[in-house]
């Protein structure tokens, strides 16, 4: 088994019909990053389906992929919760970062799917980065967000 819960396949599918085989240096990062960040998101929120994971080079550059991103060394995923409102997961998900989950980045893209990108990096500090997506720009997510989040359920914006 490569981790609970998770598959390397899942977390190097794509569909852009692109090889997306990952180096043995990518693979344990993703089993870092499933260890430190996608199986403890996974016990508190219930199932995760991944939407994005590791990105060659070439798949990145296919789906317009930042070209620093971390999905290209596999210390990133992109996913959803399965059984309940993506914003509820991210609240949960905002308490576990609180309570010291590793995280380097969590960015929630409200406007798209909703999603959450969570990433975890061994070669560095990790910079427990919370932010968001308004389709221009990344803004760090706040506790106002946070606040307005759980009285209304409607994400900033």
């Amino acid at each position: 088994m490569f981790s609970p819960f998770f598959s390397l396949e899942e977390l190097t599918a794509t569909s852009t019909g692109i090889p997306n085989d990952p180096p043995r240096g990518v693979v344990t990062s993703l089993r870092a990053l499933c260890a430190a960040v996608l199986v403890p998101v996974r016990e508190k929120v219930g199932p995760w389906a991944i939407s994005s994971g590791y990105r060659s080079p070439d798949v990145n550059s296919a789906v317009g992929g930042s070209r620093t991103s971390q999905h290209m060394v596999g210390e990133a995923a992109d996913g959803h919760p399965a059984s309940m409102p993506t914003g509820d997961a991210w609240l949960i998900i905002l308490d576990m970062i609180d309570a010291g989950l590793p995280v380097d980045q969590a960015i929630i893209y409200p406007l798209r799917g909703p999603f959450i990108h969570l990433s975890h990096t061994q070669s560095r500090q990790n910079r427990r980065q919370v932010l968001w997506s308004t389709g221009n720009g990344y803004p760090e997510w706040t506790t106002a967000d946070t606040e307005r989040l759980r009285s209304t359920g409607d994400f900033p914006g």
